[in-house]
């Protein structure tokens, strides 16, 4: 009797072995098994790319910062005194594209006024029309939508300002080593899964 695997189990472990090729080709040794499994089973709902490849995109770009370019941040260590020895370096997929859109537009500031001004023109020329047909109404929403995602593609924004989850590494003997993925203000999955990572890299615990 012949058993066969189950395709999931196979479509895993391809991946496994795409991602740890990627990772070897980068930062051999330099990185834990928490690292890989994240980036196979991390959530992805985009399509044209596999979610691990925005994560090695920017891990070349840390291991080689003159040829390699990137549109977020620059890497940063965390403030929090027992995680300050921590680097964090932004990664970001298309789901990070609203959270990028608020930012830009600071939407949400009540000192701000940036996404009123830039919408007002718009939202008045189409008040003063008294009777809006279906089609003034498409294309002003058209235009306002435009607007919006315009912000994405303005400077200085799109020049390394774009924000998103982190990847968290640390440095030891001029070299990183890369320990996890991690989110915005979860300091503490975070740092559970670093201690989890000095199983493999003990002497980065020192």
């Amino acid at each position: 009797m012949v058993i066969q695997k189950d395709e999931s189990y196979e479509s895993s472990k391809a991946m496994v072995g795409l991602v740890v090729n990627a990772l070897d080709a980068l930062i051999p040794n330099r990185y834990t098994a928490n690292l890989v499994n994240q980036l196979v089973y991390t959530p992805y709902r985009g399509s044209g790319n596999y979610f691990f490849q925005f994560v090695i995109a920017e891990i070349a770009h840390l291991e080689d910062l003159k040829k390699i370019s990137t549109k977020t941040k620059d890497a940063e260590q965390f403030q929090r005194p027992e995680m300050a020895h921590f680097w964090k370096k932004h990664y970001i997929t298309p789901e990070h594209t609203p959270m990028n859109l608020l930012s830009y537009w600071q939407y949400g500031r009540a000192k701000s006024k940036k996404f009123e001004n830039a919408m007002s023109p718009s939202f008045n020329s189409f008040n003063k029309i008294q009777k809006p047909s279906d089609q003034e109404c498409r294309e002003t929403a058209k235009k306002l939508a435009s607007i919006c995602m315009d912000g994405l593609k303005s400077e200085p924004f799109s020049s390394k300002k774009k924000t998103g989850d982190y990847i968290i590494f640390q440095k030891y003997n001029e070299e990183n080593y890369y320990l996890c993925l991690g989110k915005h203000k979860d300091d503490d999955v975070i740092l559970k899964w670093v201690k989890s990572g000095y199983k493999t890299f003990p002497f980065l615990e020192k």
